[in-house]
């Protein structure tokens, strides 16, 4: 259905279909933008992958997403399925370049806060002690 989608919008020669591929970091890495268009994403382990491979990213409001990315500072958080903001969002990226590289930057840094080795082990270990308030 997709490929049949991208034939009928005249992009087919701009769109690959590779399939599952083991390392998609990758191919994450080629591209100039992320986007994560969910609506329903527990963590979102692909748009981790893009702020590490340092790629400015456009994601949904689902929940895993919305508990981290911080909307105009790691990346632009539209509402579900609203296509029109996804597209305005990417646009966004493609011409503010300035604006693009600042959520690179933003986005590695909250991902060493939140999901570096350091930081879920401080977590546990904050869990494992009882210490719920802090």
């Amino acid at each position: 259905m997709l490929e049949a989608l991208a034939l009928k919008l005249g992009i087919m020669e701009r769109v690959r279909f590779v399939g599952w591929v083991s390392e998609p970091i990758h191919y994450i890495a080629a591209a100039n933008a992320f986007v994560m268009p969910s609506r329903h994403e527990p963590l979102g382990n692909a748009l981790l992958e893009a702020w590490q491979a340092g790629v400015p990213s456009v994601s949904t409001r689902s929940e895993g997403p919305d508990w981290y990315m911080r909307d105009g500072i790691d990346g632009i958080i539209t509402a579900i399925d609203d296509h029109a903001a996804i597209a305005a969002s990417l646009n966004r990226i493609r011409e503010d370049h300035e604006l693009a590289a600042s959520f690179v930057i933003n986005a590695r840094s909250r991902l060493v806060e939140f999901f570096s080795k350091d930081a879920v082990v401080d977590e546990y270990l904050r869990v494992f002690s009882g210490n719920f308030n802090e």
